[in-house]
């Protein structure tokens, strides 16, 4: 599990259901891919940091509950990504988080939400 990189939890823990913090892509101590999409970071690179957030949750996850066969669904997933303007390409990365639960659980039954924010 990735340690938080500011005071809060990464995953909390309210009767049946876990609630994760967002996830940064954070590999072996190191983000992943400094930059924006559309720039310095390539689609294949967003991609991989979207499924390396997913994994970084999972792992959250699992913390609180203690293995991962003890997670029944994802109900949510919210996809959060830096993008140069003009970059369009944001469902395609996306689909690195939820394409990775699907890896996982076999199917997707979450509702996905993409959110990027541009600067111009």
């Amino acid at each position: 599990m990735v340690p938080p990189v500011v005071v809060y939890q990464s995953a909390v823990r309210d009767g049946d259901r876990v609630f994760t913090s967002g996830q940064l892509p954070m590999k072996d101590g190191q983000l992943m891919t400094p930059g924006k999409l559309g720039g310095a970071v390539s689609e294949e690179a967003g991609y991989a940091a979207a499924r390396q957030c997913r994994l970084n949750a999972l792992a959250a996850i699992t913390k609180q509950v203690g293995a991962l066969s003890a997670i029944k669904r994802v109900v949510k997933v919210i996809v959060f990504m830096a993008s140069e303007p003009g970059f369009t390409a944001q469902p395609k990365i996306a689909n690195g988080a939820s394409g990775f639960l699907g890896e996982v659980f076999g199917a997707v039954e979450s509702c996905i939400t993409c959110w990027a924010a541009t600067s111009r």
